[in-house]
């Protein structure tokens, strides 16, 4: 197993052990709380299970994790209602329609400490003692999953060599009308970027800016990613979408995220 995977392991353990202790905290740990927190949890172990048999889920939902699951064949039907009813409980991801928290007891937060655990274990049985999960067929899950989740992070090709990832990314910074394209090339564990842009603060950017851990620019936790870092350094404007842009195309690259298109879309 990679280290990618086991990173993904070992922070799921953590939350997990969190919301554990948090139990015993209830002044503290709210309900509210502590299911964020095992929520994280169980986010961050199925991530694992995930990527270890080189797919992702198309949103972080527990809905998407779930479908992602059923197509690997790596979740039984108890399991999977735990989550979906889990859900109900708090839609405030932007790919639901509105914002909504229900309340919720003790109960509830045993029950997801259990079901937290009971994957943990899951992800033991099929990514440690027993190797990659079968993954269900194209007729099984009713389209063809991309090349580039079948590659990269340790997979070999057609020709017994690691395949290496890469993505382009071009960005439109908006009224200042300054252009950025970022080309970003997995290497190992590591993605090299090459910048090329006409703002005088990006080219500056990208002669420091050189190579990345795509496992440490994904998230704000437990540092901030380089690349937010560096355009802090670089780049005063605070609006400015070229940071954010870089860090997709690592992203992508990197086998973390699908090449779809991002955009800002601005009215008044």
């Amino acid at each position: 197993m990679s280290e990618t995977h086991e990173t993904f392991f070992e922070e799921g353990r953590k939350y997990l052990k969190t919301a554990r202790g948090g139990l015993k905290r209830p002044e503290v740990f709210t309900e509210e709380i502590l299911y964020n927190v095992v929520a994280m949890a169980m986010e961050k172990t199925i991530m694992g299970i995930l990527i270890y048999n080189g797919t992702l889920a198309d949103n972080h939902t527990f809905s998407d994790l779930v479908d992602a699951l059923r197509r690997i064949k790596a979740v039984d039907d108890e399991t999977a209602a735990d989550l979906l009813d889990f859900e109900q409980y708090q839609t405030i991801c932007s790919v639901f329609d509105g914002y909504q928290r229900k309340k919720m007891d003790r109960e509830v937060i045993l029950r997801m400490v259990d079901t937290a655990a009971a994957i943990e274990e899951q992800a033991h049985r099929l990514c440690v003692d027993s190797g990659p999960a079968a993954v269900a067929t194209t007729e099984e899950r009713g389209y063809d999953v991309p090349h580039f989740m079948n590659a990269g992070n340790g997979k070999r090709g057609p020709t017994g060599q690691e395949e290496h990832l890469m993505a382009k990314a071009g960005i439109k910074a908006g009224v200042c009308g300054k252009t950025t394209e970022v080309d970003a090339a997995m290497d190992g564990k590591i993605c090299n970027i090459v910048i090329k842009s006409d703002c005088t603060a990006i080219q500056k950017l990208a002669e420091e800016l050189k190579q990345v851990n795509p496992m440490m620019e994904i998230a704000f936790k437990p540092k901030t990613p380089t690349v937010i870092e560096m355009g802090m350094r670089h780049c005063f404007h605070a609006a400015c979408p070229v940071p954010a842009g870089i860090i997709k195309a690592v992203e992508v690259a990197a086998g973390y995220a699908l090449p779809v298109d991002a955009g800002i879309t601005v009215s008044n």
